[in-house]
């Protein structure tokens, strides 16, 4: 629409003026003209909205959207942590700290400070176990494998609270340094389990295609064998505990052991790096598959699922991969952390598995 300010109105007789102006009316009355309004500028319209009074929720979670705190995310429960009107499904800071939910190392609990007493990626404020000592913990004199000349380790064991000699335990095998860690949880909640931790491991050729095989063997005819000859082991009830790379190596584990003669029943992988000789792996799981049908194992996967900081695609493709095989007996227990970078799912994953495997 063009100003005429400033300029001069042209000369049209009073009967053609008059024709123009009765036009310009018609035109303005059927939205034609091809002209908006000051406020707006000139565009194609959308196609209309049409809206179905039959249907007035539109992310089916059986709330209408004039109530539904996250009218376009289905979110049933409603819940809302802090309480600010929008679904935690929807809100990008579910606590109202100021920081959002992917960086907030507390995404439910206010912490506008992150504090981080302990550096373990669990603020202070949502953070159960800080300030807790672990149980009672053992060094052993370090041990040189007579499998593999170039493997030393060193080997550590937390007793539980209240440990009686007399009695056996069900066992825990991890590798590397998160073994205190999981010791936390484990006297926090009183679990009754026997730790070891087994670290010193080449990870790039123990815990891969490279080496996994060997030590292997160095694991459960040498290690295995040292500890329980020493402390009363269930070995009925062993599990093995790994993360990033020794998550892998757990997994490995599961599809390395004898299906005659499994010395473990659980395997937990934290986040594995299951993207790290795929091949070997899916490989492995073949074989497994083309000489039984039965794999008689609890397997507890957690993934983070922080876009590019975790490994949560690959573990669910190790997942899948397992279950398109239909082993019987094989039981998968799969968590995602969507907040979650790498090291972010050790301390709330192992609290769970703990817990369900030691209940107290």
């Amino acid at each position: 629409m063009y100003s005429l300010i400033g300029s001069e109105l042209p000369k049209y007789s009073a009967l053609r003026y008059l024709a123009i102006c009765m036009l310009f009316l018609t035109l303005v009355a059927c939205g034609g003209g091809g002209g908006s309004s000051p406020s707006e500028p000139d565009t194609v319209a959308a196609p209309p909205v049409t809206t179905n009074t039959n249907n007035d929720d539109s992310d089916s979670d059986g709330i209408s959207n004039g109530t539904d705190n996250c009218p376009e995310q289905a979110n049933a429960n409603q819940s809302d942590a802090d309480g600010d009107n929008a679904g935690d499904v929807c809100d990008d800071d579910d606590d109202n700290d100021g920081v959002d939910d992917l960086s907030d190392n507390c995404p439910m609990d206010a912490n506008s400070n992150q504090a981080d007493g302990d550096n373990d990626d669990i603020g202070d404020a949502c953070d159960g176990f800080l300030g807790i000592s672990p149980p009672e913990v053992i060094t052993l004199d370090q041990f040189r494998s007579n499998i593999n000349s170039e493997t030393s380790l060193f080997l550590q064991v937390f007793l539980p609270e209240n440990f009686n000699p007399t009695q056996t335990y069900p066992v825990m095998y991890i590798f590397d340094d998160i073994a205190p860690r999981i010791a936390t949880h484990v006297n926090a909640g009183q679990n009754q389990v026997i730790l070891v931790m087994v670290n010193g491991w080449d990870r790039l050729t123990d815990f891969t295609s490279a080496g996994a095989e060997t030590a292997f063997s160095v694991l459960v005819n040498e290690v295995l064998p040292l500890i329980e000859s020493q402390y009363p082991i269930d070995a009925s009830r062993r599990t093995v505990t790994g993360w990033s790379l020794g998550g892998l190596f757990a997994g490995l584990i599961m599809l390395l052991e004898d299906p005659n003669d499994r010395k473990f029943q659980n395997y937990v992988a934290l986040d594995g790096s299951f993207f790290v000789d795929s091949a070997f792996t899916n490989n492995l799981i073949a074989q497994l598959a083309s000489v039984t049908n039965i794999l008689p194992a609890t397997l507890y996967l957690s993934g983070a699922a922080l876009p590019e900081q975790g490994n949560d695609s690959v573990v669910q493709n190790f997942r899948d991969n397992l279950q398109a095989e239909n082993f019987n007996q094989l039981t998968i227990n799969y968590m995602a952390f969507p907040f979650a970078a790498h090291g972010g799912t050790i301390d709330p994953y192992t609290e769970i598995v703990v817990n369900e495997l030691y209940p107290n």
